[in-house]
């Protein structure tokens, strides 16, 4: 009765060195040069260590992704292309969470808005409430676009932050607005209250969606600027970082924000104007904090493709 009892205890511990042995070896890849995953071949492995690198349950390839430290915030300044940014990042990467969208629900969101035959403007989940953007949260976030206040960064403010602060030309940024408002710049009157009253008249929030107190929320790193244009440039810079979708958008729907422009017919373009377009300048300068911060970032080690490039 011992001998046998014995026996199947001998059994059992085998079993259960076996299947351990095999479970250790089902995890393993190979990384010599010779091996499958090294050559790209399909394997039926799924890997999940600490740094997070894995397979692909479905395909097998070695997606090799971490994590990335910090939590990138975009500050959405108005015509800065933040719109077609928040887009197609939604579209292309994985915990994308914006007023003009979500990883989560891009998808379908960008089907529906392809049916409608024509461009049109951002609504519903492409241009998501402050109040909902709050209610979902921001926990599973790694990129996070905020179209609004600049103190609605508190929410988050206890994050490993690293904000992006898209940086446009002055003059230029100023007519897209006034054209986005339908608004017409008027160079014959040169006298500062006038200039000034219409700077005003054009702005779409510059003043109040930026603001250096930000770099608090970011102690650890100084705030980032880029230029958004081209958009392929940043796009391929956050490529670099984030998680690819496993169904990624293919065919973007078009999305406008802004009427019709044509730059022939601004007058702070024209020679003429030179004067007037310095000292609009000039004011844009002294009434925006904005401005400021760019023209001391845009080139320097914080400008994300000056460092980029180094």
């Amino acid at each position: 009765m011992k001998t046998g009892c014995l026996f199947l205890i001998l059994l059992l511990f085998i079993d259960v060195l076996l299947l351990t042995t095999f479970w250790s070896e089902s995890v393993r890849i190979d990384e010599s040069p010779n091996s499958d995953a090294a050559c790209g071949k399909h394997s039926n492995l799924t890997v999940t260590t600490e740094n997070e690198t894995r397979t692909d349950a479905s395909i097998g390839v070695l997606l090799g992704w971490k994590r990335p430290p910090q939590v990138f915030a975009h500050v959405h300044i108005a015509k800065t292309a933040g719109t077609s940014i928040n887009g197609r990042l939604a579209g292309k990467y994985e915990r994308i969470c914006g007023h003009k969208g979500y990883s989560y629900d891009y998808y379908q969101y960008n089907e529906r808005e392809k049916k409608k035959g024509s461009a049109v403007r951002p609504s519903g989940r492409g241009k998501v409430r402050n109040t909902t953007m709050y209610q979902i949260g921001y926990e599973d976030c790694d990129w996070i676009s905020i179209e609004g206040h600049w103190h609605d960064f508190d929410r988050i403010r206890d994050y490993p932050l690293e904000f992006h602060i898209p940086c446009r030309e002055p003059i230029s940024h100023l007519l897209s607005e006034c054209n986005h408002l339908g608004l017409e710049f008027n160079c014959e009157s040169s006298s500062q209250d006038d200039l000034i009253a219409q700077i005003e008249a054009c702005d779409l929030g510059t003043g109040i969606r930026f603001s250096s107190k930000l770099a608090e929320y970011s102690a650890e790193r100084p705030l980032k600027c880029f230029d958004p244009f081209p958009i392929d440039r940043y796009m391929s810079y956050m490529g670099n970082i984030l998680q690819s979708r496993r169904f990624p958008v293919k065919d973007d729907a078009k999305r406008i924000t802004n009427l019709k422009r044509n730059k022939t017919l601004e007058c702070l373009w024209q020679p003429e104007y030179a004067k007037v377009k310095a000292t609009v300048t000039r004011y844009l300068f002294q009434m925006y904090e904005y401005y400021r911060f760019c023209d001391s970032c845009i080139g320097t080690s914080n400008d994300l493709f000056e460092q980029n490039m180094k």
